[in-house]
């Protein structure tokens, strides 16, 4: 079960910050090669432009995968070290 919760918890919250992320590392990258962007929404036009929608969630799938994983083992451990603190308390 935790293992479905970390998938879920891990899942939703990259799904929604997934968006800003893009548009800040192309805001980002572009600011290197010398183009200032005003302010986000012009980068995200930007992207819109060049890549239409799948600019936006082009790497999803992978950045889901590392940060599905990393809270599967999250919770899994913290279940598992709260399973051996309650039985540490009751042998005492």
């Amino acid at each position: 079960m935790a293992f479905v919760i970390g998938s879920i918890s891990g899942e939703i919250p990259s799904d929604t910050t997934f968006l800003l992320e893009v548009v800040c590392k192309h805001t980002q990258v572009l600011a290197l090669n010398g183009r200032q962007f005003n302010y986000m929404l012009h980068s995200l036009m930007n992207i819109l432009e060049k890549g239409w929608l799948i600019g936006l969630y082009r790497g999803l799938g992978p950045t889901c995968i590392i940060l599905i994983h990393a809270a599967d083992i999250f919770f899994m451990c913290y279940e598992s070290s709260l399973r051996i603190d309650v039985e540490n308390e009751q042998s005492c």
